[in-house]
């Protein structure tokens, strides 16, 4: 297991694939980046284990892998949907 980030190893940058650009919350420097900011769901439910797992169910070993006419049932049903869902 890898060991835990700290805030100076995320302030330095040790791991570099790990940013994508400047934060602003890095210019308060009272602050520690890893233990008190939290994380949004967004991000790592939906943009991590999901999008893994979707990827998993599309094209994943045959174990896994959906059948092809059932993506196509569950691609259409956000579009069954659009009349309910708020814009």
């Amino acid at each position: 297991m890898p060991p835990l980030r700290t805030n100076e190893d995320f302030r330095s940058r040790r791991q570099e694939e790990h940013h994508n650009g400047e934060i602003i919350l890095s210019e308060l420097e009272d602050n520690d980046l890893v233990d008190e900011v939290v994380l949004d769901w967004m991000h790592v439910t939906l943009l991590g284990a999901v999008r893994k797992l979707l990827h998993l169910f599309k094209g994943g070993n045959l174990g896994v892998r959906f059948q092809y006419n059932l993506i196509i049932v569950i691609s259409a049903m956000p579009e069954s949907m659009q009349n309910f869902i708020p814009i």
